[in-house]
């Protein structure tokens, strides 16, 4: 009779440790259950800003509005930023025939004050800067006349159709609409 309840006792206190076990498990997963709903319902219900709804950027409070233009959706590589090692590097090669020139020179010494003119120059640098200029819309102006030779009728010169109104405005090739002067 006592192996009986011994074996018996041995058997309750394997499935109570069993039981534990398994409530452990149990709250560990509706831990994590709770923690995915929260994560999704971010994504079903997002915090409404300038970005993703018609909501004005002045109605975004200085925090939001800050995080929200300072977060970058680039994900990190690890390398640092610019030309990597090995990457062949391109630039912008210098013109043999530059529209303008300027010379730079020091007319006196810095350290002393004596005067260079009569000095001889030696070049220590060029560099060159490109610099594109101002385009400028060109105003064509088109005027008709209308002409008699002497009969009631009088001839008119028709204006062109693109012309029609006052001011149109309308698309023509780049080189004749635009001068760069």
């Amino acid at each position: 009779m006592r192996e009986t309840i011994d074996s018996q006792h041995a058997d309750i206190c394997r499935l109570n440790r069993n039981i534990d076990r398994l409530n452990a498990d149990l709250r560990k997963r509706d831990k994590e259950i709770q923690d995915l709903k929260d994560r999704l319902a971010k994504y079903e219900t997002p915090e409404k800003n300038s970005g993703n709804s018609s909501t004005p950027p002045s109605k975004e409070s200085m925090k939001d509005e800050a995080i929200r233009r300072t977060k970058t959706l680039r994900k990190p590589t690890g390398r640092k930023p610019g030309g990597q090692k090995g990457h062949e590097g391109r630039t912008l090669k210098m013109t043999q025939a530059p529209d303008e020139t300027e010379d730079i020179a020091a007319n006196y010494c810095t350290k002393c004050g004596a005067s260079l003119e009569e000095c001889e120059r030696i070049l220590d640098y060029v560099t060159q800067v490109v610099s594109i200029p101002d385009m400028k819309p060109v105003v064509k102006e088109t005027a008709t006349t209308s002409q008699s030779a002497g009969s009631a009728v009088s001839a008119s010169s028709r204006m062109p159709l693109a012309s029609a109104a006052p001011m149109p405005w309308y698309m023509t090739p780049p080189s004749s609409r635009w001068s760069s002067t």
